[in-house]
């Protein structure tokens, strides 16, 4: 019997070996071959996992390369050129000093010129009637006798010329005192600021040089790129933080980015969500890196667990401002009802609303969750990259109005106007004594757990530990 067609019969082995003569293209050999020595890679673990760590070092590196951008290495404070704020108040104090004494120069100049009767003639001693008493000095002008004669009128004339001039040399002395003393508390103050900015940034130089693996490496935070505002007119960056006044110094920054005329109108949903100022990540690598060398860069920090109380009585303590806030706040609130409180009812695991403290400080002091922490009590440093970027000011809460004043006077800003009052302010700011009552019943786990999260603030921006944490 013959084979059927397209099949050959080998008669050295005794086999059949079928060969399909049509059925695939010559071409395609290679291929099959190919497809099967990956397939044998593949059958290998050990080969899997070394092309799985390139690829992943191969994105990596592409991501960071795209996303992040570098800043030059932790250098010494010293070897900065001094910070301009420190030469913008030596120029004002000593722009004040030369308009008091230009003021008064310009008075005693108009008193010789505005005199009724001429020149005084120069006293020499030889007319006493041209002096004036001690007792004539506290005498109102009504007091002076009217003349009798041309020669009285000439007398008499005289000493009202003298009288009118050390009444006016006192007054001027009067209103000089008072404007000194003004100036001079205005100077005291800001000498005081400029030693504490000293303080700061040279605090934060060290621990960064301490920590400078742990803190940041060569790049920034990515959500540094969100947090950071850029105010082109005014040649400044200014990296705001939630629950650190924002929502005021939101509303100056509108107005020194000429995008409102008057701070206290502007409602704080426009400030928040409808500014329109431009943020460091909408800009280009290369202009980033020209701000961050050029622009003035400020701040302004808290301490870190009166801000934690802060949020937590505004996100979720206030229904009001829970049930009208963005739908990321009721997923938090959701979440941690859900694997926080035991036997939560079915309204609370709809709703996510009236999270208790105790829940949302087990919320924060879970390993798992930190990762996913909402930026309103996010770590300050990882919003802000202080070991990364070197702020000209770094501004506390706590004296929040002397300092936002100070930096509105003396960075030379086009646009005056002054930090929005003390009414303007969210009423969740709390003291130090009431920060410390939130934490009483807490045990010495959690509020170490607490502090293991929030030291690194802590220790940058020069808080004290509080005594309830040991």
């Amino acid at each position: 019997m013959s084979p059927p067609a397209g099949v050959v019969e080998s008669s050295d082995q005794g086999d059949i070996l079928l060969i399909l003569e049509q059925d695939r293209p010559y071409q395609q050999i290679p291929k099959m071959t190919l497809r099967r020595k990956v397939c044998g890679v593949f059958r290998s673990p050990y080969l899997v996992i070394c092309t799985l760590a390139v690829c992943c070092s191969a994105i990596y590196l592409f991501y960071g390369y795209q996303t992040f951008s570098k800043v030059p290495r932790y250098v010494h404070i010293g070897q900065f050129p001094k910070s301009p704020l420190q030469e913008n108040t030596n120029a004002l104090i000593a722009n004040q000093q030369h308009n008091q004494f230009k003021t008064t120069t310009s008075e005693e100049h108009k008193e010789s010129q505005d005199l009724p009767y001429g020149k005084p003639e120069e006293d020499n001693g030889s007319h006493p009637d041209f002096l004036v008493s001690d007792k004539e000095e506290n005498k109102s002008f009504t007091d002076v006798p009217e003349p009798s004669s041309t020669t009285d009128n000439i007398v008499h004339g005289t000493k009202r010329i003298k009288a009118t001039s050390l009444s006016l040399e006192l007054h001027s002395h009067s209103n000089t005192s008072t404007a000194f003393a003004a100036t001079e508390n205005s100077t005291s103050l800001e000498d005081e600021i400029l030693k504490l900015q000293t303080k700061r940034k040279q605090r934060i130089a060290d621990v960064c040089h301490e920590h400078k693996l742990k803190i940041g490496g060569n790049f920034l935070y990515k959500d540094t790129y969100r947090h950071i505002y850029v105010i082109e007119e005014q040649k400044l960056l200014f990296c705001y933080i939630p629950k650190v006044g924002c929502s005021n110094w939101k509303r100056v920054l509108m107005v020194l980015d000429g995008k409102r005329d008057i701070a206290d109108d502007i409602t704080s949903r426009e400030a928040h969500a409808h500014n329109g100022i431009t943020r460091f990540g909408m800009i280009s690598k290369t202009k980033q890196e020209y701000r961050l060398r050029n622009y003035r860069k400020v701040m302004f920090v808290r301490d870190p667990l009166a801000r934690v109380v802060s949020a937590y009585k505004n996100k979720f303590a206030d229904l009001a401002v829970y049930r009208t806030a963005p739908h990321v706040f009721h997923m938090f609130g959701k979440r941690i009802v859900k694997r926080y409180r035991k036997n939560p009812s079915p309204l609370a695991l709809a709703t996510g609303e009236n999270v208790t403290f105790a829940e949302f400080v087990t919320y924060l002091t879970t390993t798992n969750e930190r990762l996913e922490f909402d930026r309103h009590w996010k770590e300050m440093y990882k919003l802000c990259s202080p070991c990364r970027i070197r702020y000209d000011f770094i501004g506390k809460l706590e004296n929040a109005y002397d300092e936002a004043e100070y930096v509105l006077r003396n960075m030379n800003f086009t646009r005056s106007l002054s930090f929005p009052g003390r009414e303007n302010s969210h009423p969740t700011n709390v003291s130090s004594s009431r920060t410390d009552q939130y934490f009483e019943n807490f045990s010495k786990e959690t509020l170490r757990a607490l502090w293991d999260i929030y030291h690194t603030d802590y220790e940058l921006f020069g808080y004290q530990k509080p005594d309830y944490i040991t």
